[in-house]
């Protein structure tokens, strides 16, 4: 499966393994899991989480099944006639049939980090509702989101607490709209699972973050990224819990994470790369699909030729005036005043698309 390299990595990939099939397991119970992976950055928990996703949506009872047909075929071999096997067959498939049933159609993904996300360009928080298995989450594979607000920056550290309104809003409409347990008539309103990702800024502020978002959400299993650099690693047990405070009945999974690379400067290098990247596939879309894209030169001399949203700033609610002279040459959130979360924890509208604003003549932002 290739989900880790270096030293041991074969018998990382089955501990992943194992601990994404303990979790689908115990899924079979009601209701389903909502589960948090942790880890510092660059071990691997967007490597687990869609090795978690893929388990979830149905790998794992393919394999039961796959193995039971297996031992019902060398049954029927060994002791039974043909006509007999034919049998067996059309009874594994009705099997079959029964587990495939019982298995996620769905699987929500909660994304909280806003400096790496996997479906979105840089700055998202999002949820995203998967019905098939996931593709390598590679650095331009964008997704449009079920939900999603722009916090504008790569890091918690410019306003913690707007951020965890946003994704405490997130949470809510998840629990509203697709955790529901009285909607048996309404298959897309049924309760499914949530996988979500979690930022690797574990100290800090970084952990002031993901301790509110734990205590927030309740998960029911958390799975934890273990890397050998004792210092880099989040402490040990519920730490979210202050104590006696909230359910500590939670499943708490340790594993070894991915190889992690001694580059930090290359690592936070690359990190740009790909956001530009997220970026540039973004707004790409606003090209035809047969437009020629060598350069950089291509895609100015494209998206120069669009002609631009005019805005006028009074239409704009934002406070404070002295906002307006840094617009020029910004990437700004676009989002709607009747598209408000039904959340009494956030009360920002819902992000709508992304905006480059290119100029502000005449009180006008264009973009």
């Amino acid at each position: 499966m290739g989900l880790c390299g270096g030293e041991g990595s074969e018998e990382r990939e089955r501990e992943w393994e194992e601990a994404a099939e303990a979790v689908a397991y115990d899924s079979c119970t009601w209701p389903p899991p909502v589960v948090a992976v942790c880890g510092p950055g660059n071990s691997g928990k967007s490597a687990f989480s869609r090795l978690l996703l893929n388990t979830l949506i149905g790998s794992l009872y393919g394999r039961i099944i796959d193995q039971f047909n297996w031992w019902l075929t060398q049954v029927a071999w060994k002791f039974w006639s043909c006509s007999v096997l034919l049998v067996t067959f059309v009874l594994s498939d009705q099997f079959s049939l029964l587990f495939h049933s019982n298995r996620y159609k769905r699987v929500a993904y909660l994304d909280t980090d806003v400096g790496q996300p996997e479906f979105t360009p840089p700055g998202f928080v999002s949820l995203h509702v998967l019905e098939e298995q996931t593709k390598d989450l590679t650095m331009l594979y964008l997704r449009p989101p079920k939900r999603c607000f722009f916090f504008g920056d790569v890091g918690a550290h410019s306003n913690p607490k707007l951020l965890l309104s946003y994704l405490f809003g997130l949470y809510d409409y998840f629990l509203q709209e697709l955790y529901c347990f009285n909607e048996t008539d309404n298959p897309q309103k049924s309760a499914i699972p949530l996988v979500i990702n979690t930022s690797g800024w574990v100290k800090g502020i970084g952990l002031h973050v993901l301790s509110e978002i734990l205590r927030y959400v309740s998960p029911t299993d958390v799975i934890r990224l273990c890397s050998p650099s004792e210092g880099k690693n989040l402490p040990d047990g519920a730490f979210w819990l202050d104590g006696h405070q909230g359910d500590s009945r939670v499943n708490l999974i340790v594993i070894r994470a991915s190889q992690n690379s001694p580059r930090h400067l290359l690592v936070k290098k690359e990190a740009r790369m790909i956001r530009d990247l997220r970026l540039i596939a973004y707004f790409r879309q606003c090209l035809p699909r047969d437009f020629p894209v060598f350069s950089c030169d291509d895609l100015v001399q494209g998206f120069s030729a669009i002609d631009p949203f005019q805005l006028p700033l009074s239409k704009i609610q934002v406070s404070g005036g002295a906002v307006y002279d840094f617009l020029n040459g910004t990437i700004v959130g676009l989002g709607s005043s009747t598209c408000l979360p039904l959340s009494s924890e956030c009360s920002s509208p819902w992000c709508i698309g992304l905006a480059i604003c290119i100029d502000d003549v005449g009180r006008v932002v264009f973009s």
